[in-house]
């Protein structure tokens, strides 16, 4: 499962890398837009989801700074979803 999830990952890497600075910024809106819509209702693997796609695509904009604090915040979310199912 991991080897598929790390394939996907890298397939999607190689497209957002050959996607235009504009197909970018129109993504990260719809992501903004989500995240608003779902602010105070979110559950945690929403939230992981939502930052691991705002990394990927701060990422491949060249946003390493913005993208490493969503995969923290991505990182900190998963952290609690193994503190709720451990409970």
């Amino acid at each position: 499962m991991a080897a598929h999830h790390t394939l996907f990952a890298d397939l999607l890497q190689l497209e957002l890398r050959r996607a235009e600075p504009a197909e970018l910024a129109a993504l990260l809106g719809e992501l903004d837009r989500a995240e608003r819509a779902l602010w105070g209702e979110i559950e945690p693997a929403a939230g992981v989801v939502l930052h691991q796609a705002r990394g990927m695509l701060e990422l491949a904009r060249g946003h390493d700074g913005r993208a490493l604090a969503a995969f923290r915040a991505a990182e900190r979310l998963a952290d609690l979803l193994v503190e709720i199912s451990s409970a």
